[in-house]
């Protein structure tokens, strides 16, 4: 497949179809993702994960401070690429931009469309409790993966799953789905299809959506633990201080009349029980503000959590 491609993409989720990309024999004109930002305790700017994977492999790098730049849609104009490939790039592309190229704009969606619509398909299939999602490759429209469907394809929710285990396993379902679809173009074998069906969305999450609140079942907790781990990190209040939820066990049981409270922890770790509003959670990693991820027995060395104590908001 000898295709001149704009690829646009930022996060970890888009390096697999980067990559397959440039090992399917695609001309990869230029790499647009999202600008260096600050990160980490020093603040330091670092490159997103695409721009990196882009140095790996020696391809030109565009990192534009809008996607509705000037200067970005001059760019691929003089490209004249014959799809631009977009991969959780982190922006709504412009119909300007769209249309530039020859044969169309295809995305990769970690949903099945038109389920979860919008820039946290995964986090939102997690938190929803859903056992089954997948990736839609779609040919993009203007509005928000509204386009037509090229190719699906299903894939289970494990109940051990979080926010990293699926994502990464979707990028490679994606990345392997976006060759296939390439492979159609090229054949000229491709069927693209309407939607059809009730929409969801899947919109951003805010600081407060990563805040636990424990008068939910748990169960439900302990999805929104899943949907936010490893990073950003579901989080209450212990002492003061925000401690991270990144791994539990939930327990159904009978309502609580005091959701947060701290049942019982033992240093050992074989039992650090929080009430829900229905049921508990056994606490499996946590981090602390300012520390490094641990498991709970770790943890407990140094900070015990005593039955009777709560986490709580503030």
């Amino acid at each position: 497949m000898n295709f001149r491609i704009v690829f646009m993409g930022s996060q970890d989720f888009s390096v697999p179809a980067l990559e397959i990309l440039a090992e399917s024999g695609c001309r990869i004109e230029a790499v647009v993702t999202r600008p260096d930002r600050p990160a980490g305790r020093g603040r330091r700017l670092r490159p997103t994960p695409v721009k990196a994977a882009a140095a790996t492999r020696g391809l030109r790098c565009l990192d534009p401070a809008s996607v509705k730049s000037p200067e970005l849609r001059a760019e691929v104009e003089n490209i004249h690429p014959d799809f631009i490939v977009v991969a959780a790039y982190g922006g709504i592309l412009p119909g300007t931009l769209l249309r530039l190229s020859r044969r169309g704009c295809l995305g990769v969606h970690p949903s099945l469309l038109p389920f979860y619509r919008g820039a946290n398909p995964i986090r939102w299939a997690l938190v929803q409790g859903e056992t089954q999602t997948g990736v839609t490759i779609f040919e993009l429209a203007e509005g928000i993966d509204t386009g037509r469907i090229i190719l699906q394809q299903t894939e289970s929710i494990l109940p051990a799953d979080d926010f990293g285990s699926l994502s990464a396993r979707l990028a490679k379902t994606g990345a392997e789905l976006l060759a296939t679809a390439l492979r159609l173009f090229a054949s000229e074998k491709v069927v693209l299809s309407a939607q059809s069906g009730p929409a969801s969305e899947a919109p951003m999450f805010s600081r407060e959506n990563e805040k636990l609140d424990w008068s939910l079942p748990a169960e439900k907790v302990n999805n929104w633990i899943r949907g936010l781990s490893p990073s950003p990190g579901a989080y209450a209040f212990f002492q003061g201080k925000r401690l991270k939820i990144l791994s539990a066990r939930a327990f159904p049981g009978p309502r609580n009349p005091e959701p947060g409270l701290i049942l019982e922890s033992h240093p050992e770790g074989k039992s650090t029980r929080v009430a829900c509003g229905g049921g508990f959670l056994n606490l499996v990693k946590v981090q602390l503000e300012g520390g490094k991820p641990v498991l709970i027995q770790d943890f407990l060395r140094g900070h015990p959590l005593k039955p009777g104590e709560r986490l709580g908001e503030s």
